[in-house]
C-alpha cells in the first residue's frame, strides 16, 4: 500500500540543489530542478554511487563515477534504457514537499 508522506519544506531545498532525506527505513534523493521537485533513489543502479553528488545539465542527473546521464522524471538512463533508477511522485502542498510511498511495517 502506498501513501504520500510529508518528507521536507520547499524552502529547504533552494533550486538546483539535492539532498538526502530519510523515509522510513529509506533515503531517496530529493531534487529542485527549476522549481520543480523530483525524488529518486540516491543511489546509481550500476555502481550505487551517490547521486547528490552528480552534477544536473538540461534536466539531466549526471551520475558522479561513471558518467551516465539519468532523467529526474522517469530514472531512466539515457545510454543504457536497461539501466534505471526509481522515482518516486511528488506533490507540493502549500510550503511543504510529499512524496508517495510504500508503507512499511
Amino acid at each position: 500500500m502506498t501513501a504520500y508522506q510529508p518528507i521536507a519544506k520547499t524552502a529547504d531545498l533552494p533550486e538546483g540543489k539535492g539532498k538526502v532525506v530519510k523515509v522510513g527505513r529509506r533515503q531517496i534523493l530529493l531534487m529542485n530542478i527549476d522549481g520543480r521537485f523530483y525524488a529518486l533513489d540516491r543511489f546509481c543502479a550500476h555502481r550505487a554511487a551517490p547521486l547528490v553528488q552528480g552534477e544536473v545539465i538540461d534536466g539531466q542527473l549526471l551520475c558522479p563515477w561513471h558518467g551516465n546521464t539519468f532523467d529526474v522524471a522517469t530514472g531512466r538512463c539515457l545510454a543504457n534504457p536497461e539501466e534505471e533508477v526509481r522515482t518516486y511522485p511528488v506533490e507540493v502542498r502549500g510550503e511543504e514537499i510529499w512524496v508517495e510511498m510504500e508503507h512499511e511495517p
